[in-house]
This record gives C-alpha cells, sequence and structure tokens, in this order.
C-alpha cells in the first residue's frame, strides 16, 4: 500500500472515527439548564456578571467552590445566551467520546504484544466509564 493511499485510509478512519463520537455526543442527554443543584454552581458567576439582583443574595456573597466554572458562566454569559452551555457540553462530550475510543483503541493494540497490561488496564477504564456513567444517572 502506498503511502497516499495509507494516508487516505487512515483519513477516512479518521473522520468515521469523529462522525462516530459526534453521534455519541447528539445521543447523550443533557439535563436542562438549572435544575437539581445546578442553580448553586452558576449563581456565583451570575451574580459577578450583574445578573439581576444576585449580587446582593446572601448565597453568591459565599465562598466560591468552583471558581473556574464561575470564571466560564461570566464569560458565557456576558458573550452571550445561555445556549452557548449546550454547545459547550456537546464539544466536552465528543471529547469524552474520543478519550474513550482512542484509550480502547490503544487497549486492543497493545493485547498483541502485551495481553498482560491490557488485562490489568482494561478494568479500570471501565470502572472510571461507569463512575461517569451512573453520575449522569445513567446507571
Amino acid at each position: 500500500m502506498s503511502d497516499k493511499a495509507h494516508n487516505q485510509t487512515l483519513g477516512r478512519k479518521g473522520v468515521l472515527l469523529f462522525l462516530g463520537c459526534l453521534l455519541f455526543s447528539g445521543a447523550d442527554s443533557q439535563s436542562p439548564l438549572f435544575t437539581a443543584n445546578q442553580n448553586t454552581y452558576f449563581l456565583p458567576g451570575l451574580a459577578h456578571v450583574g445578573y439581576g439582583y444576585l449580587k446582593s443574595d446572601w448565597l453568591a456573597q459565599q465562598t466560591d467552590i468552583v471558581p473556574a466554572f464561575s470564571m466560564l458562566v461570566s464569560l458565557v454569559h456576558s458573550v452571550g445566551s445561555h445556549w452557548i452551555f449546550y454547545l459547550l457540553y456537546f464539544a466536552l462530550s465528543t471529547v469524552y467520546a474520543l478519550s474513550i475510543t482512542s484509550i480502547a483503541l490503544f487497549a486492543i493494540k497493545r493485547t498483541e504484544s502485551n495481553a498482560p497490561l491490557v488485562k490489568q488496564r482494561f478494568p479500570s477504564l471501565q470502572r472510571n466509564h461507569k463512575v461517569y456513567a451512573s453520575w449522569r444517572g445513567f446507571c
């Protein structure tokens, strides 16, 4: 197989992998914004940009436990609509699917030469995904 044909095959596989991960992200459901206890995480960021009367809210005056997320909320609110969070979730979910797939493909490649490594590492990959899935409410 020539280098050009090999590169085209890799390119096609990469595109198919990315499309599969996009499908995973589209099928993954996100809870509506500001449900459950999400409001406690959004509150400091929205108070910082002066949304409504939140600056005077007692809870917004507490120590911010997630300053990076609050900065993201402030940035998203100053740039545009809260719908941007849905796009960010979609993008992060795609990155998650690409990462899990890459780890699994790496483990499969290593199986040929080093089966004990896969037997040691693959259960932790499954466990980590199970923790993510249970945290998201899938299991």
